[in-house]
């Protein structure tokens, strides 16, 4: 059967004949992180060469998956599960991206079991707030935190605005490197994926949650904070506030860090 086999001296004929008749494989190991884009997973697999990125994304959209999967929208952007994989070599994309769902929703059954009772667009609403947490929330102890700020800005109609949007379209829509900060042109790009301008959530997910993020956003921790600001670079942490007089006091505070830094 076609593949890569392990072969060693040590085998005889017989050996080797029904070692190549059993089809046991060497699979290849790749890790994909939580957090990407499917544009990034696509040159991650290509670059481990499984597949091309063309045929990775053209499985992403295929929409015999998305029917499969119950997915209301024209991209699998969000369920493709964050973790290290063994595929074995030339695996098609289409039964790769398979996988990778089956796992997202086998996830999702131990997160939330009435998941699959739940209405297709209520779920796929909260994959794309899971994935916008995925990309604010640095410590794993924040995420729900995060995700009840951005349930109480839903519910008063207020924007989320979140940088990690704003981000997607600079990178995925107009193809430009990660911005190390953003500015106030970056925030006011008229985009519906932004939503500092935007009420309400992005029209998809901004990248690949994984078990963290999915968790949060099905059990978010309550509170009566509106803002959330980056406080250590390094660690990750944020300051969480009531008012905006007290978010920019921690604004002020992280500008003078900085500054004596």
């Amino acid at each position: 059967k076609y593949g890569d086999y392990l072969i060693t001296e040590s085998l005889s004929s017989l050996e080797l004949y029904r070692l190549l008749s059993s089809g046991k494989v060497v699979l290849r190991r790749i890790t994909i992180p939580e957090g990407l884009t499917v544009g990034k997973m696509a040159q991650r697999f290509e670059s481990a060469q499984f597949t091309t990125k063309e045929d990775f994304l053209a499985a992403v959209s295929n929409p015999d998956l998305l029917k499969k999967y119950n997915i209301p929208a024209d991209s699998l952007e969000g369920y493709l599960f964050p973790e290290t994989y063994h595929f074995p070599s030339a695996y098609p994309a289409q039964r790769i991206v398979d996988d990778m769902l089956a796992l997202f929703f086998r996830t999702l059954d131990s997160i939330y079991p009435s998941h699959r009772e739940e209405d297709p667009m209520e779920r796929h609403r909260k994959v794309i707030l899971a994935s916008i947490v995925e990309r604010e929330a640095y410590l794993q102890e924040e995420a729900p935190l995060i995700a009840g700020v951005f349930y109480n800005r839903l519910r008063i109609q207020m924007p989320l605005q979140s940088c990690a949007t704003v981000e997607y379209i600079i990178t995925e829509v107009h193809g430009r490197p990660h911005p190390t900060r953003l500015y106030d042109v970056d925030i006011a790009i008229r985009h519906p994926y932004n939503t500092y301008i935007n009420p309400g959530l992005p029209p998809g997910p901004i990248a690949n949650p994984g078990a963290t993020a999915l968790r949060a956003v099905y059990a978010p921790k309550d509170s009566d904070y509106l803002f959330f600001r980056l406080i250590d670079p390094n660690s990750g942490e944020h300051a969480f506030s009531k008012t905006y007089d007290q978010h920019l006091e921690y604004t002020l505070l992280f500008n003078q860090r900085n500054r004596s830094r």
